[in-house]
């Protein structure tokens, strides 16, 4: 008996090329981290409504700057995307990974998920790999797509 091949998923309108569920945008996906398997971390898109929002309201005060093309310092560019990226993007996690650390003691406890908590890493200077791995994740466009082809889905990993 002869397999069926299976029947492939192709892009044939814009719609499947670029419709975004609007729900996972806001809600957000989980996403798995890429050096810690088993730790999920529940992501809404960059550059949701929510975010974007956000984004503007804290980069008002630096408009006349921007205008000027005088740069902005790093320190208030990284606050402002470690303030946006706890509050509207990052929206979980899970896992044994996620942690606080006395910096004392260097005892660990489990660190629950809240927009708080996840400033806190955040604005940890050593944990920057995780803040740029969760930017990458969080502007995925395929990850939010609502039509995923079989390339797509073989390069989310699924």
């Amino acid at each position: 008996m002869k397999k069926q091949k299976k029947e492939e998923k192709k892009v044939t309108t814009i719609f499947d090329a670029y419709e975004i569920d609007l729900e996972k945008e806001v809600d957000g996906i989980e996403e798995q981290l890429n050096y810690l398997p088993g730790n999920w971390v529940t992501l809404a898109r960059f550059g949701n409504p929510d975010c974007s929002k956000m984004m503007e309201n804290l980069m008002k005060p630096y408009i006349g700057a921007q205008r000027a093309n005088r740069k902005i310092p790093d320190e208030i560019t990284d606050d402002i995307l470690n303030r946006v990226l706890a509050k509207t993007v990052v929206k979980g996690w899970r896992g044994p990974a996620f942690v606080a650390r006395n910096e004392e003691t260097g005892d660990v406890t489990p660190l629950e998920y809240s927009p708080r908590n996840a400033l806190s890493l955040f604005r940890i200077p050593s944990l920057k790999l995780l803040r740029d791995e969760i930017v990458v994740k969080s502007k995925a466009e395929d990850a939010f797509k609502l039509f995923q082809d079989d390339e797509a889905s073989d390069n989310l990993g699924e």
